[in-house]
């Protein structure tokens, strides 16, 4: 991974995420600041066995995460269609 302004912080998440953290404040207003990242992502499966889906065990699913845009209309218009029909939470 290289980092361009190298006076940044490396900020490491709940999940294990990088992030790098720029501080701009002593920017001056109407000027910019280039950033280049130069980085590798590895993006590892996730998989729920929900075949014995019964009572709250679903509540930790169905609650926004950090850094997922659950309001973003599309995922909102896929939630909407892979829930259409079903009965159940569970379903």
């Amino acid at each position: 991974m290289e980092i361009s302004p190298k006076d940044y912080e490396l900020v490491i998440d709940e999940y294990g995420n990088h992030y790098a953290e720029f501080d701009f404040s002593r920017q001056s207003v109407d000027t910019t600041q280039t950033v280049n990242i130069d980085y590798r992502i590895v993006v590892n499966e996730l998989a729920y066995d929900l075949s014995v889906c019964q009572g709250d065990l679903l509540e930790v699913f169905l609650q926004p995460e950090l850094h997922i845009e659950s309001a973003n209309p599309q995922i909102v218009a896929l939630a909407s269609k892979l829930s259409r029909g079903k009965d159940t939470v569970c379903q």
